[in-house]
């Protein structure tokens, strides 16, 4: 596996020496190329948005989730993310298909779905778990849970660390988010 390694981890040195001109003349130079530095380089161009990691995070089978039952005093449920079980901001969802607020019982219509890429917006059919996705016309608020209506699960808060998100990123985007 060494070698293998090795060939993937040039290839990733490479990718972001396009992007970081310090590594590009570190790796042009042949110097040898520590990992804290690399951290560093793929970490300042993911902020600065020239970098995509999305390929190193983990889905959402590679990781437990759980919700809170409500019809049972709020049990601990894990959920399995697989595409046959019912939807709860997980799983599958499509264009047309009807969601429940836990919260509310409020049931709406998924009329619209669509991705942002960088100022392009491109509507799609359907969104799978792990996807982001824009869904519009839905009026909630912080702590709102989405589900299929066949179970009445909650999710915990979701946990938005600090640099996630900036002024940078937009008043319009700053104000969706929020």
């Amino acid at each position: 596996m060494q070698a293998f390694v090795l060939k993937k981890r040039r290839e990733l040195i490479e990718i972001v020496s396009e992007v970081d001109d310090k590594l590009s003349e570190a790796f042009h130079g042949g110097s040898q190329i520590l990992e804290s530095y690399l951290d560093d380089a793929i970490r300042g161009a993911t902020i600065a948005r020239k970098f995509d990691v999305i390929r190193y995070l983990p889905s959402p089978i590679d990781v437990s989730n759980y919700a809170l039952d409500q019809n049972k005093n709020g049990e601990k449920v894990e959920l399995s993310g697989s595409v046959d079980a019912p939807f709860v901001a997980k799983g599958v969802i499509k264009k047309g298909d009807f969601i429940t607020n836990v919260n509310t019982g409020e049931k709406i219509q998924i009329y619209s779905l669509s991705k942002r890429h960088d100022d392009v917006i491109e509507f799609v059919d359907e969104a799978h778990a792990g996807e982001i996705v824009i869904v519009l016309a839905i009026v909630l608020k912080s702590g709102d849970t989405f589900t299929d209506g066949s179970v009445r699960y909650t999710m915990s808060s979701a946990d938005v660390p600090t640099y996630s998100v900036s002024k940078d990123s937009g008043e319009k985007f700053s104000n969706g988010v929020n």
